[in-house]
């Protein structure tokens, strides 16, 4: 009997770019036939009940308690501990049961993590994993880069969501080229526009203002939100009146909000936290901006294309293959200066900025069935 189910493993399902595209991956999987599971190494994550229903879901540890424990001092520390002993033996003997499974293909859905344990545990005729970012630029501590030269010769395929991606890869490992491949993040067009439509309370913008939205995790070293409210405080210094919403969370998210408090920036730079559906602020926005440092194919720029809005992005992995400049967005040099440049540039031209707001991206990015072909025949 021909096997046709599919294991994807995932640290904890949070809210994010990658959780989002993992969650369109699953669902059309799903709909070509395929019996999909999807094993977590945490349980709870914040976009955990947005995977598709049909999917089934399992985990090898019930919560995250060793950051509790690392977080905690005192008798909770003592008890956080106890429970996180308690999860590593849930793993444990939850791996055993792993061992008289077998799947079609396995896919490792982040570039960080490890592929040990579905190497060790669980038998696939394929094994791949997900290169979601420029590994030359991003992996500054050489994580990734050390579990591709450990486990690289088990591993199959290594799929990079971007051209700029593969060349890194291809770059950085030459003699894993023929387990190199493209295949861009999927889109799920259709599902992203009827969201959008969707009424917000208690969300009125101001006329008089430019209203610019900016969706990412709430991160300085890769999204460089401190780096904005710099930009802001000038941009109000200079007479432009701006009011900057920005939806997600993440570690740094508490001290992003003292950071804004400090600068007296709380009513201009408006935090709204993390949304499950953030679509229809991209319709109600006058600008999106995403001025990370660093992205894989940035999926918050694919959203804004498909919805037809302004769009402002840094130079980063993949960007180039999504915007052509000044056509369907502006794309900026990654530097404060030409950040502050070019919102200028920008808002000073309503009517090119305006002329932007198109899709305008290649159908290699928006034919979703293309993409999901590409990796069905990887298995």
């Amino acid at each position: 009997m021909k096997k046709n189910n599919v294991l994807i493993y995932y640290s904890v399902f949070n809210l994010g770019g990658a959780e989002r595209s993992t969650s369109k991956l699953i669902t059309k999987l799903l709909d070509k036939g395929f019996k999909v599971e999807v094993l977590l190494i945490t349980n709870g994550g914040e976009f955990q009940s947005e995977i598709d229903a049909r999917a089934k879901v399992s985990w090898l540890r019930s919560g995250d308690f060793g950051n509790k424990y690392a977080e905690s001092k005192g008798v909770k520390k003592a008890f956080y501990l106890f429970l996180y002993l308690i999860t590593r033996l849930e793993a444990f003997f939850k791996g055993i049961f792993y061992r008289f499974k077998t799947y079609k293909a396995v896919i490792i859905g982040l570039h960080g993590l490890s592929p040990n344990f579905c190497l060790k545990n669980i038998k696939a005729d394929t094994y791949i994993q997900f290169i979601r970012n420029d590994l030359k630029n991003c992996d500054q501590n050489q994580k990734a880069q050390n579990q591709i030269k450990k486990y690289g010769h088990l591993i199959d395929y290594y799929t990079c969501v971007s051209q700029t991606a593969l060349d890194s890869f291809l770059e950085l490992f030459p003699t894993l080229k023929d387990k190199g491949k493209k295949i861009y993040n999927l889109l799920h067009a259709d599902v992203i526009v009827e969201k959008s439509k969707k009424e917000i309370d208690n969300f009125i913008l101001s006329k008089e203002s430019t209203n610019i939205l900016t969706v990412c995790r709430i991160q300085e070293k890769s999204k460089g939100v401190f780096r904005m409210a710099k930009v802001l405080t000038e941009l109000l210094k200079l007479g432009y009146n701006i009011n900057w919403y920005v939806i997600g969370d993440g570690v740094d998210f508490n001290a992003f909000k003292n950071h804004l408090q400090d600068l007296k920036l709380q009513d201009r730079m408006i935090l709204l936290g993390a949304k499950s559906n953030p679509y229809p602020y991209f319709k109600k926005v006058d600008l999106v901006a995403v001025l990370s440092y660093f992205e894989g194919l940035c999926g918050v720029v694919n959203e804004a294309k498909i919805l037809e809005r302004p769009l402002i992005a840094t130079q980063f992995s993949g960007v180039r293959e999504q915007i052509t400049d000044g056509v369907n967005g502006f794309v900026l040099e990654n530097s404060y200066e030409a950040i502050l440049h070019g919102i200028i540039k920008a808002l000073d031209n309503p009517t090119h900025l305006n002329k932007t707001a198109i899709n305008g991206m290649p159908k290699e990015i928006t034919d979703d069935d293309y993409k999901i072909e590409q990796l069905i025949a990887l298995f």
